[in-house]
């Protein structure tokens, strides 16, 4: 929904250039997807951050203004939030959710990675990303993609889908390895690396950080959320191409009091639960997506190159897999970090 939102916008940007140039801008919109970085792979444990993500200017082709290259700031750097944002999902249903600390950021306010000298959350504060590329480095390798190689490249079916996504939901009878290496553990790693927080040994939390005091209300807005979450999308694909078989079935939703924004914890779900807010057929049908409507992600327009290039061969995916993830040397006991939470409850 994300993507067609923004292939949406690159639509009418490009309606907007002058004639000489509207058709090979237009084309172009037509073939807009959110960028792919792998937060599991050998480069992103080499290098760190991409650089699309860090550097203080990006430069563009104009055409409006003479058919120049400009220097603009980089809206991929940081997000300045417009509007008096919200803690808590909660407050529409008027339900406490104690995890969610009671705080609201002002507009003007910016989102920030790894916040160098300063605990609080301000206009001022800027991102270090010296210091993050260097947790990178340290965190990718050992706690990273040895967990995203573990969790591919086990075998298949040997792991329920609810094992496989979150091991520490209650109603789960998953095994401590399977909630050690379940796709929500990663993808907590995730946040922390690219945030700065105390889970990774950094005093100062950023704002994509999955924890509070900060991270739950902003972390959306950091325009690298949507990066991660890419990659975490990509990993989910892999494993569903592995385990064709393996799906979501009856299991307790996020535990009471907590919430998401359109349903009240405590009650069970399953792959015919609405994906609230997203409608499946708003003119016609007027009924919701459920998990079996999204269950294969090429029915909404997209792949992804390693399962592109595998096809249905799952053994040739399983290669690309240990190609991709399993040449590092280390082991999940060479990470430092232990976090033990996953989803934060607006996220799922």
């Amino acid at each position: 929904m994300f993507e067609q939102r923004l292939v949406q916008e690159a639509r009418l940007l490009a309606s907007t250039y002058p004639k000489e140039y509207r058709k090979e801008y237009t084309e172009a919109a037509e073939r807009v997807r959110l960028p792919v970085w792998d937060y599991a792979s050998s480069l992103a444990g080499e290098y760190g951050y991409p650089p699309f993500l860090t550097k203080d200017t990006l430069t563009i082709h104009r055409t409006a203004s003479g058919d120049t290259d400009v220097e603009i700031q980089n809206p991929f750097q940081s997000y300045t939030l417009p509007i008096r944002t919200s803690t808590s999902p909660d407050i529409a249903l008027n339900v406490s959710d104690p995890g969610i600390n009671p705080k609201t950021y002002l507009a003007g306010q910016h989102t920030v990675r790894y916040p160098i000298g300063n605990s609080t959350f301000t206009e001022s504060q800027t991102s270090d990303y010296d210091a993050a590329n260097e947790k990178l480095k340290e965190v990718i390798p050992t706690c990273v993609q040895t967990r995203v190689h573990a969790l591919l490249s086990a075998q298949e079916g040997s792991s329920t889908y609810q094992c496989f996504l979150n091991g520490n939901m209650p109603t789960t009878s998953c095994n401590s390895e399977e909630r050690n290496i379940a796709l929500d553990r990663i993808h907590s790693y995730a946040h922390e690396m690219m945030a700065g927080s105390l889970w990774v040994g950094h005093p100062y939390v950023g704002t994509i950080s999955n924890t509070a005091p900060y991270g739950n209300p902003t972390q959306a807005y950091d325009p690298a959320f949507h990066i991660l979450h890419v990659s975490m999308d990509m990993h989910h694909a892999i494993w569903q191409r592995l385990n064709p078989e393996t799906k979501l079935t009856n299991a307790l939703d996020i535990p009471a009091p907590g919430s998401i924004y359109t349903r009240l914890g405590g009650g069970m779900v399953s792959n015919e639960t609405d994906l609230t807010p997203f409608w499946k057929d708003f003119r016609f049908s007027n009924k919701y997506l459920n998990s079996n409507d999204v269950w294969n992600h090429r029915d909404l327009g997209y792949e992804y190159e390693t399962l592109e290039e595998s096809g249905s061969n799952k053994a040739k995916l399983l290669e690309a897999v240990n190609a991709l993830y399993g040449g590092s040397g280390n082991t999940i006991a060479d990470c430092e970090y232990d976090l033990g939470f996953g989803f934060v409850s607006e996220e799922i």
